[in-house]
């Protein structure tokens, strides 16, 4: 039976043989992306006066138990950044900026029952910031054993759409995912659609749209048609990642998603090297630099299997375009090998932003 682990550029703590997910939650707004208009220079949807997303920190462990992070503890972290505030829960200037999500008054901050909420309260995109942001957050918990660890989520983007005035509509895809929990079947990969001539809201479900579901390891063949995709432990190891292509007036459009399984017994661990910035789930590569990610497999409370058991699997990245979610091919092969060695001008040259996912199969 063959056995296979996927795993995304991210590690999971492991901690008394629990693992903790820290996971990033919209409360209210929409998702975090705004089309741009260039040259009416504004963003829909339009943030201007408050109203953007609105969001919080969430922790569980491997039994989908909730952690909340101590409130003093959580920071939002915004293109490596941290966001800091001042005593009315304001975010303060930083380097200058005059807009953008380093100018003063774009998020807020509140503590509700111990959670905190951060909430998007100016345009993120401007002509001066016309390319995408990353962001992610952490915070301490305190585990079972009374000691206190830092969680942090995995990378998001902050996606900025660029368009021109009369340009017609255009259209974004972003994926939710819901994982597969402990002692669960199933877990779900849903779509929501966004237009520059609605407002920004999802039209995922309005007639007229074509849905079609592929693994990101297998891209040749369609596995459903569904807008939903029902995604089976049995089908996912690790972490699995998908695509789905949208066909609207028969163009397409495209969005991914990454779906853990937190009943299985294995995961990866990604180790970085060569980076004067360090690791992480984003890393941020120099000219000059060199990058080798090297993949290692672990059981589920994140210890390395020995070399006897490590020599059983082999081990390779997939690879994608994190601006326009396209594939990256080595060539002829959908994959890297591992180790995986990158230049800074190899990088480049894939379009200065990508992402991927670490693919494990039994030999």
């Amino acid at each position: 039976m063959e056995k296979i682990i996927r795993g995304s550029f991210s590690i999971d703590c492991a901690f008394n043989g629990k693992n903790y997910y820290g996971d990033i939650i919209i409360d209210s707004g929409s998702d975090f992306f705004q089309f741009y208009d260039k040259d009416a220079d504004k963003c829909i949807p339009d943030w201007s006066n408050g109203g953007g997303p609105k969001f919080h920190f969430d922790v569980k462990d491997s039994t989908n138990a909730n952690k909340i992070p101590q409130a003093d503890s959580v920071k939002l972290m915004w293109n490596d950044k941290e966001i800091t505030f001042d005593s009315s829960g304001n975010s303060t200037a930083q380097g200058g900026a005059t807009s953008g999500p380093m100018s003063a008054g774009c998020f807020k901050r509140t503590v509700e029952d111990g959670v905190v909420y951060f909430q998007v309260m100016k345009n993120l995109f401007s002509s001066a910031n016309t390319d995408s942001d990353k962001f992610y957050m952490q915070g301490d918990i305190a585990t079972s054993s009374g000691s206190t660890m830092t969680v942090r989520s995995d990378t998001r983007t902050a996606q900025c759409v660029n368009m021109s005035l009369g340009g017609g509509n255009t259209y974004y895809v972003v994926v939710d995912s819901t994982d597969i929990e402990d002692g669960k079947d199933t877990g779900t990969l849903t779509p929501k659609v966004y237009s520059s001539q609605s407002g920004g809201t999802d039209i995922s479900q309005q007639s007229g749209i074509d849905f079609a579901w592929y693994d990101a390891a297998n891209p040749a063949k369609s596995i459903s048609s569904n807008r939903v995709l029902t995604v089976n432990k049995d089908s996912v190891n690790g972490v699995e990642c998908y695509f789905v292509k949208v066909t609207i007036d028969g163009k397409a459009y495209y969005g991914y998603g990454t779906i853990k399984d937190k009943n299985d017994p294995f995961t990866i661990i990604l180790y970085a090297t060569g980076l004067d910035s360090g690791g992480g789930s984003q890393m941020t590569i120099n000219e000059g630099e060199t990058l080798t990610l090297t993949a290692k497999v672990a059981d589920s409370n994140g210890n390395e299997l020995p070399d006897t058991e490590q020599a059983k699997y082999a081990l390779s990245f997939y690879l994608r375009n994190s601006s326009t979610n396209t594939a990256i091919k080595n060539g002829t092969k959908e994959y890297f090998d591992n180790p995986l060695t990158l230049t800074y001008d190899q990088i480049n040259g894939m379009g200065g932003h990508i992402s991927g996912s670490a693919h494990c199969e039994l030999k």
